[in-house]
This record gives structure tokens, C-alpha cells and sequence, in this order.
């Protein structure tokens, strides 16, 4: 399990530097939410990839009414733990959460995906994408929609050569510490 919030801590960390005090901060709410199974990127929907006992990569995905369920059962279990009650911080976690894509009806969202660097440039990434891709034809949906933080030519190339198309953008800014959050929006039509 370390590795697994090691990984998504990586891969969210545009998110977390933007919501949270301080890296210890974060990581003390990355673990109320796993120990609780609460969030997007948790247990059952958070997924790794492990190739030879090792992991490899990490993808969490659900339709949108599932999302929302995370979401609200995220936002239970942090009032819960007294996390909310820093005003300033749930207000730049709602900013935050603006920035996310937001899936429409009919859509599969993963909100966090992310490959271990030693399996960078494999196929790695594109195996879990298309399971994804695969578990969102079994429910139904249409596309599969998600975002990126920090798009570089590399990732922006990398995304359009396996069919994402980029659908905007969102971004935030929290007044009282000055801090930025910004992502571009993808989806891929199956």
C-alpha cells in the first residue's frame, strides 16, 4: 500500500500543493481517505498495475454517478476528521475540485492516472488505459473524459496519438495564499 500512496500522492500533487498547508498536511488526508476507502482514488475504484511484483501503475476511474458518490463520501469522511474546519482550506479544496473535469452523463471518468518512472515509455500506460476503456464500455458510456496537469508537448503528443481529444481547461487561484491550480481537459469517444 506505501507504494500505492506514494504513486497517487505524485500523480495529485499539482492538486495537493494547491488544497494543503504543507506535504505532511496532505499526506495526513491522503491516508484518512484511503484508511476510509473514501475518494475518487480509493479502493475500490483506484486500481494498480503490477508487472512481477512490482507496481507499475495506478489508474482510478468510475462512471459519474460513482464519482459523485467518492466525492460526497470524501467530503463525509474529511468534516468527520475535523479536516473541513480549516475554512480557508475547504475553500481552495472546492476551487480545486472546480478544476476537475467534469464528467457528463454518460461518461467514464479517471481522475487519476500515473506510471511508476521505471515504466515510463512502455506500454505500461496505454494497457491501463484501455482497460479503462474497457470498463467504461461494460457500463455504458460513451467516452472516457479526465484532465492533466502541467501538459508538456511530450504528454499533450502521448494523449492525441491514442485518440484523446483536448476539451478545455479550468483553472484557479486562491486569493488569500496566491497559489494556482490549472488543467487541461481530455476525453476519448469509444
Amino acid at each position: 500500500m506505501p507504494a500505492i500512496l506514494e504513486l497517487e500522492y505524485e500523480a495529485s500533487r499539482p492538486f495537493y500543493d494547491f488544497v494543503y498547508g504543507d506535504e505532511a498536511e496532505a499526506r495526513r488526508v491522503q491516508g484518512i481517505l484511503f484508511d476510509a476507502g473514501s475518494g475518487e482514488w480509493a479502493p475500490p475504484r483506484g486500481r494498480a498495475a503490477v508487472k512481477d511484483g512490482e507496481l507499475v501503475g495506478f489508474l482510478a476511474g468510475g462512471t459519474r454517478e460513482e464519482l459523485e458518490s467518492a466525492r460526497r463520501g470524501a467530503s463525509l469522511t474529511l468534516a468527520r476528521a475535523g479536516v473541513l474546519a480549516d475554512e480557508d482550506l475547504a475553500h481552495r479544496m472546492q476551487l480545486a475540485v472546480g478544476t476537475l473535469a467534469q464528467p457528463a452523463e454518460g461518461d467514464y471518468y479517471y481522475g487519476v492516472f500515473a506510471i511508476t518512472p521505471a515504466a515510463r515509455r512502455t506500454e505500461v500506460g496505454t494497457e491501463l488505459l484501455e482497460l479503462s476503456w474497457d470498463e467504461a464500455r461494460r457500463t455504458g458510456a460513451r467516452r472516457t473524459v479526465g484532465q492533466a496537469f502541467g501538459a508538456t508537448p511530450r504528454l499533450i503528443d502521448y494523449y492525441e496519438r491514442i485518440g484523446h481529444q483536448w476539451t478545455g481547461e479550468a483553472s484557479a487561484i486562491d486569493p488569500k495564499s496566491g497559489r494556482e491550480l490549472r488543467y487541461r481537459h481530455m476525453a476519448h469517444v469509444l
